[in-house]
Formats: structure tokens, sequence, C-alpha cells
């Protein structure tokens, strides 16, 4: 068991049993095979980039990761072994999370689930975030950014394996309940974070991350990743709403204070298309 915070430990064991019984797909098989060599720190980061060319598809996917506003870059990388080299282990670690989870989900058969808008939610979402600990802590730019993407990642579960959650997520995106963790609460009894936190679990990601998705719902009491939960409300069916909430949320955060938010959610939202772009 990952040594992770005990109230997000409780918080996935309160959801035994939602998805225990759905066959949650695996990572492609090389980005499985290099998340557990770069997990160990015997293993040359050379190792793992040269793991990662055997699948061309892939080695372009993080290729243009790689290169997007979120890993701060300062030129173009070609070459996968400068790639990991200039990046390091931690976020060479979290551009293979969001690559491999976006590959493992499910494909949804429902006219209520549109991937192309949660994706594209998704990388409003990050990008936001992702401007945020820019400025208010860089070393954890990159493991923001995956947090802030994969927030949503049990939505598509959800919806293709828990009866009437297809309902109640129709209702959110028509405006009909305003807190989409609140209602499935008292709809079901647990909420999609802590759902997201028993599949982060079963895929065995990093435990800052775990956490991360598992208490992103979870208020501004507390100082890990506090910027994740300014995306959290993010409405994908109504950018306005979604815009509204962020700053008011920021209003609860001291730590930004100081910050434009609005200019700030304005720059950092230029960059969306390219950034859907990469995970679409």
């Amino acid at each position: 068991m990952k040594l992770f915070g005990r109230r997000s430990k409780e918080r996935i064991d309160q959801v035994a049993g939602v998805i225990d019984d759905y066959e949650l797909p695996s990572f492609p098989a090389v980005i499985a095979e290099a998340l557990s060599r770069i997990g160990d720190p015997e293993v040359e980061l050379a190792e793992v980039a040269d793991l990662l060319t055997m699948d061309p598809g892939m080695t372009a996917r993080l290729l243009r990761l790689a290169n997007s506003p979120a890993t701060g870059l300062r030129n173009p990388v070609h070459d996968l072994r400068q790639v990991v080299a200039l990046l390091g282990r931690n976020q060479v670690e979290s551009i293979l999370i969001s690559a491999g989870v976006r590959a493992a989900l499910p494909s949804v058969a429902s006219p209520v689930f549109d991937s192309s808008r949660f994706w594209r939610a998704a990388a409003q979402r990050a990008v936001v975030a992702t401007a945020v600990s820019a400025r208010l802590q860089p070393s954890q730019r990159s493991e923001t950014f995956t947090a802030a993407l994969l927030q949503d990642m049990a939505l598509p579960v959800l919806v293709d394996h828990v009866e009437g959650y297809d309902r109640l997520l129709q209702r959110w995106y028509e405006g009909e309940i305003p807190d989409l963790a609140k209602a499935e609460a008292d709809t079901f009894g647990w909420d999609h974070a802590a759902v997201a936190g028993r599949m982060a679990q079963a895929w065995a990601f990093p435990d800052a991350l775990l956490e991360a998705l598992t208490d992103h719902h979870d208020g501004f009491d507390t100082d890990v990743m506090v910027w994740l939960r300014l995306v959290a409300g993010w409405q994908e069916a109504n950018p306005d709403l979604s815009r509204e909430e962020l700053l008011r949320n920021a209003g609860q955060i001291p730590q930004l204070a100081s910050l434009d938010c609005e200019a700030l959610l304005d720059d950092a939202l230029e960059g969306v298309d390219e950034v859907a772009s990469l995970i679409t």
C-alpha cells in the first residue's frame, strides 16, 4: 500500500466496490515498463528513453508533450535522450502518466459524454493550474500539470460502468446542479475524486499525485497543491461559469493575493488549443 495521507486512504477505502469489478484498462506496455524502470533510481534515464523509442507513436506524443508549455523547456528538443536528460526523472514520470491515462481510458458510447469536450476542459484546468504553479512553486509545475489534467479521469469510467451516472452528469452539464462532487455524494455516497484515487492506486501512481487527485475537492485548508482546488470546479459545458467560480475560489487562497488572477487566467487560456491538441 502506498504511504499517502490518512484522509486520502480513508476516502479511497470508502469507494471500494464502486469500480473494483470494472476491468480497468492497463497502460500501453511500453509506458508501463518505462514507468517501472523510471521508478528505479539505479536505472539510467537514457535506458528509459531507448525503451520508449520502441513505440514510434508514443515517442511522437511524448516529444510533443515534452515541448509543450507545461514543461518549461526554453528550446524545442527532438531527441528522447535529450528530453529525459533535460526534464529529469519526476517530469518524465509525469509526462508518461499523462500519456498512459489518455491511452488507457475507455471510449465511452454515451450521448452524454463528449470525449473532445472532456479533454479540452482537462487542458483548460491544466494550463491554468500550471500557470499558477509556475508563479508560486515552479518546482511542482510538471506534477501540477498532470494532476490538473487528470482530476476528472474517473468520469468516463463512471459513465461506462455506474448505472444512472450519465443522467447525473447530464444535469451537471445543463447547470441544474452546481457542484458535481456534492451531487455524487448525495446520490451515490461517493464522488469522482475518490474514485480517481482508487484508479490511481490501482495504477500505482506516485503518492503526491494520488493524494492530489483524491482530495482536489476538499477546500483550501491544506497546502497540498492548493492551486489544484482552484480549478476543481471547472465546468466543461459552461466556460463562463467556470471562469466566475475560479476567480471566486482564488479569493480564498492567500498565496494568490499578490497576483492579477484575471490576467493570469486569460494568458494561460491562450495556450489551451496547443495543449488540447497534444492529448486528443
